[in-house]
């Protein structure tokens, strides 16, 4: 995960994939959007250098914003759910509100 902004968020975190996310993608048509897709876990944040993004694997270039100055997000323990929870909100990185939780909640607990 790429980003513009450094973050000191060391907490599971749910991921969304933006309603007007235009990005042309093979299959990109088959993916909800407006909607939290997973949780993970976020365990560094990494100021990007050029020699960072060139390292990168071809998938992660193609799925990323990989330019020197902006932050890589790794992210470990990802785990998709069988079905989306619509979020129409914007991107943010910050406590969920409590409906979102719930859902995220009951969504975890289906595993």
């Amino acid at each position: 995960m790429t980003a513009k902004d450094k973050t000191v968020w060391n907490d599971a975190i749910a991921l969304a994939q933006a309603a007007g996310d235009t990005r042309d993608f093979p299959h990109v048509d088959d993916l909800p959007l407006g909607a939290v897709l997973c949780t993970s876990q976020l365990i560094d944040c990494i100021q990007m250098t050029a020699s960072l993004c060139n390292a990168q694997p071809t998938l992660e270039r193609l799925v990323g914003d990989w330019q020197p100055g902006r932050y890589a997000w790794p992210l470990d323990k990802v785990h998709a759910f069988a079905d989306p929870i619509a979020w129409e909100g914007q991107q943010w990185i910050k406590p969920a509100p409590e409906f979102l939780q719930l859902q995220v909640e009951h969504a975890i607990d289906a595993w």
